[in-house]
């Protein structure tokens, strides 16, 4: 009696597939549907460019008021063609801080940061503000002006 060979997967096989589809659930799913792991960095970068326009339009344009407003929802350049202060930024001009929030020092609800024509912010002297997300990172001004992420 001839037997016919069947061709099927081997036990080592079929092992080694579960073997790979269980690391991909645990390392790449949380990742594709999870909240991304890198929203304190974008929010760190997009903080230190506002403050970077906000110093150079300070620099600039000497005639307005250039300050940027720091809520617990969001953060962003105040909208004001004068030399007075006091209006909202509009909404085209905030950035969302969904997940993640921004502290200083003095924890303020609202917090307004101003430069001077030099550069060189008026209302804290060297400040550090704290980005916290799922890590924390740091933005400091310094007293000379200079805006750097720690």
């Amino acid at each position: 009696m001839k037997y016919k060979r069947q061709s099927a997967f081997t036990l080592i096989e079929l092992i080694l597939v579960i073997l790979i589809l269980g690391i991909m659930s645990v390392t790449v799913l949380p990742k594709m549907f999870g909240s991304s792991s890198v929203e304190h960095f974008t929010v760190r970068d997009q903080f230190i460019g506002q403050l970077r326009l906000v110093q150079l339009q300070a620099m600039n344009q000497l005639e307005r008021c250039n300050r940027l407003i720091i809520t617990s929802s969001y953060f962003g350049v105040e909208a004001n063609n004068s030399a007075s202060c006091g209006t909202l930024p509009l909404a085209d001009n905030r950035v969302a801080l969904n997940g993640v929030s921004i502290k200083n020092a003095a924890d303020a609800s609202v917090v307004t940061i101003t430069f001077n024509h030099q550069g060189i912010a008026t209302d804290c002297g060297e400040c550090t503000f704290n980005i916290i997300g799922e890590a924390t990172v740091q933005v400091k001004i310094e007293s000379q002006g200079y805006i750097h992420g720690l």
